[in-house]
């Protein structure tokens, strides 16, 4: 392989990491500003069934904004596969955090299972159509992010 090839590779890949965890650190921004906002206006969580429904509803709010700003940048003609597969990276880490959520009190295996259910069709999806390289790196980079987190019981 010629130094050019390998350095683009090598770019991709630090694109598609670095621009993942970017965009998902600016979805718990968004996340942070809903429930600081809801702090402010005094509705906590406070285990009333209203405000914990209020919560949630930010929450999906959130999520549906952070996966529709992710569609529209999966849509747009000229950007490349690189920040395609950063953008799908960002997708499937809101997945398996909504997942984990969800599961909380679940067992290890549960939890491991149901992101499976999402990562692994994904993953023979792309590959059976034959999916520019930097998907699929995504797709495994952030189910072993996923399984490291629950491995070592990393809670957000």
């Amino acid at each position: 392989m010629k130094l050019k090839n390998i350095l683009g590779i090598i770019i991709s890949v630090l694109t598609i990491m670095l621009g993942g965890f970017v965009l998902f650190s600016l979805g718990f921004i968004l996340l942070a500003i809903i429930i600081n906002g809801f702090q402010i206006l005094g509705e906590t969580p406070s285990g009333e069934v209203s405000s914990e429904m209020l919560m949630f509803a930010a929450y999906l709010v959130g999520a549906i904004i952070i996966i529709l700003g992710a569609k529209w940048l999966l849509t747009k003609e000229q950007l490349k596969h690189t920040l395609r597969a950063a953008a799908l990276a960002l997708v499937l880490m809101v997945v398996l955090v909504m997942i984990g959520i969800a599961l909380y009190k679940q067992t290890d295996l549960i939890i491991l299972l149901a992101g499976g259910v999402v990562i692994i069709p994904l993953f023979i999806l792309l590959y059976i159509k034959k999916a520019n390289w930097t998907y699929l790196f995504a797709t495994v980079f952030v189910a072993c992010i996923g399984i490291y987190g629950v491995l070592m019981n990393i809670e957000i």
